[in-house]
């Protein structure tokens, strides 16, 4: 495992620092894996910014990929629990809900938005391909906040 968040380049750590929320990410990573440039998306309604979303993605072992997702905008509905979720601990989230899915169209697997609380400023969901169980356990129990 790697120290916490030094997996981040100094460029990408310069536009967390714009960003009006903190970013849940991994403190570390499991061996093999690696962080991909971040991706920031602004949605903008007559000038003015409305939502704001950052994505951080994660290549692992065998095409593994592993996706953490922050948002100040609307989430929409709480994940369908038709299949037992994996409820994976986390010390700053409490339990994360996670689903793997057989339709070849989603995400192998996917969080329910967290944490939990309405009237949270802003939300976080985790999504994925091809993670190990151990890694997924790994990565989902060191997410936490990064605050430039």
């Amino acid at each position: 495992m790697s120290a916490t968040f030094d997996y981040l380049t100094e460029q990408d750590r310069e536009r967390l620092k714009g960003l009006p929320f903190p970013v849940a990410l991994p403190n570390e990573l499991p061996a093999g894996w690696q962080a991909k440039p971040l991706v920031i998306d602004a949605d903008t309604y007559e000038g003015e910014v409305q939502d704001v979303s950052c994505e951080v993605s994660f290549a692992g072992p065998d095409s593994a990929a592993f996706t953490v997702m922050t948002t100040n905008g609307g989430i929409g509905d709480a994940l369908v629990e038709d299949d037992a979720p994996l409820r994976i601990p986390n010390s700053e989230f409490g339990t994360v809900v996670v689903l793997a899915s057989e339709d070849p169209e989603d995400p192998e697997i996917q969080s329910d938005w967290f944490p939990e609380d309405e009237g949270a400023p802003f939300y976080h969901c985790v999504q994925g391909e091809g993670v190990s169980d151990s890694d997924l356990k790994a990565l989902v129990e060191s997410l936490g906040l990064f605050t430039p």
